[in-house]
């Protein structure tokens, strides 16, 4: 059985950290009015997998922004991008 103090304490650090990412959350990375993604924000936001993404990009559907080493996605782009389903 584990000491009760150990698991006591490792909860009060998640706790603690949690409420961190609270108080300070990321900036979001603003250019011209307009939120860019990174790659594993924008693998996020729909619900997909970083090959997929790039997939999208060679075709064309998605447009990619480099800055500094780092590719980056703008959030109104995607959402022009998604189509709706019909029933």
């Amino acid at each position: 059985m584990s000491n009760p103090f150990e698991v006591i304490d490792a909860r009060l650090s998640n706790i603690e950290s949690l409420l961190l990412d609270i108080k300070h959350p990321p900036k979001q990375k603003i250019i011209d009015g307009e939120v860019l993604l990174d790659e594993d924000e924008a693998c996020a936001f729909l619900k997909t997998n970083s090959v997929t993404l790039w997939r999208w990009v060679k075709a064309g559907k998605i447009k990619v922004y480099k800055f500094s080493h780092k590719n980056y996605y703008k959030r109104n782009e995607i959402l022009e991008t998604i189509t709706p389903l019909k029933k």
